[in-house]
């Protein structure tokens, strides 16, 4: 016998035993990653990391070597997050990770609008409780949207310590992979150069000698070299999202860390705890420093 309609026999879902109504934020998140694509082919194609780069123009270059001479001691300081984590010092493990020397770039804060506003919507939460939910989101997200612009500047490095290191074997013949080692292949050369000019008996038997005993490199020269082509690469890193932003997008890896970026997001706005973002890209570059400092000291 069918029920009339209205009878307690016709139950909608909600009446049912154990059921539970659906989390709002669950909704809105798979909305944002709906909208990774997009972002993705507005921001990160070849158009649109140009449009992007263009805030580079101006500040940004004027800050960038004192962003790049920090990305050393910032290293130093997420090694020591990491070690106060395994100690269990969570709290002091977090303040630190947080932490960043450097300036933020014009580039970083046009970056961070359109995460916050093309991604994560947040400008378009509307009434009490789309708001607060808004200002979960956002709390949620600070470190994270820190973490991946940090991440971002990483890769920079990358692309730019790949520009040295082509260079080098180009030029030099010389594994460089960043500033100290190119500084100093270049101040060697430099001080050959000017000791072969000034060899008595001439330049064919003075690059003869100078190869055999290469002589002994300044610390004026080097301190010059290195602040000029430090200077150089700095400049080559604030516009080096031209060239690795394309490729990233072609490869997939954007998609792929935006969409890890809003899961640590959702983890943190939909719990009382959720992972850190802390991509691979920052640990990367900042060993490839190391590598670079090494080299560089060691071939001296």
């Amino acid at each position: 016998m069918i029920s009339e309609p209205g009878t307690d026999d016709q139950r909608s879902p909600e009446r049912e035993p154990g059921y539970e109504a659906p989390d709002p934020a669950v909704g809105y998140f798979r909305c944002c990653h709906e909208r990774v694509p997009a972002l993705v082919d507005a921001h990160f194609s070849l158009r649109g990391t140009i449009s992007l780069h263009r805030h580079a123009l101006g500040w940004d270059l004027l800050i960038a070597p004192v962003n790049f001479l920090l990305g050393i001691p910032n290293f130093l300081l997420r090694l020591l997050a990491l070690a106060l984590g395994l100690l269990r010092m969570q709290r002091a493990s977090s303040a630190l990770w947080r932490m960043n020397l450097g300036f933020t770039t014009s580039v970083q804060r046009t970056l961070r609008k359109h995460l916050e506003d093309d991604l994560l919507a947040l400008p378009a939460f509307d009434g009490n409780d789309q708001k607060s939910r808004a200002r979960r989101v956002s709390i949620a997200a600070e470190d994270a949207l820190q973490s991946y612009l940090h991440a971002r500047n990483a890769v920079a490095d990358l692309t730019a310590g790949t520009i040295a290191l082509l260079v080098g074997f180009v030029v030099f013949q010389q594994f460089t992979p960043g500033s100290v080692s190119t500084s100093a292949a270049i101040a060697q050369a430099a001080e050959k150069r000017a000791a072969i000019q000034d060899f008595m008996l001439g330049d064919t038997l003075g690059a003869l000698y100078y190869t055999a005993f290469p002589p002994e490199v300044t610390g004026v020269t080097l301190l010059t070299t290195y602040l000029f082509v430090g200077v150089v690469i700095a400049f080559l890193t604030a516009l080096a999202g031209l060239l690795h932003d394309p490729l990233q997008s072609a490869l997939g890896i954007h998609r792929r860390r935006l969409h890890r970026l809003l899961d640590v997001i959702e983890a943190r706005a939909t719990a009382s705890a959720g992972g850190d973002y802390r991509p691979r890209s920052f640990f990367l570059a900042r060993f490839y420093d190391l590598v670079d400092w090494v080299k560089g000291w060691l071939s001296l």
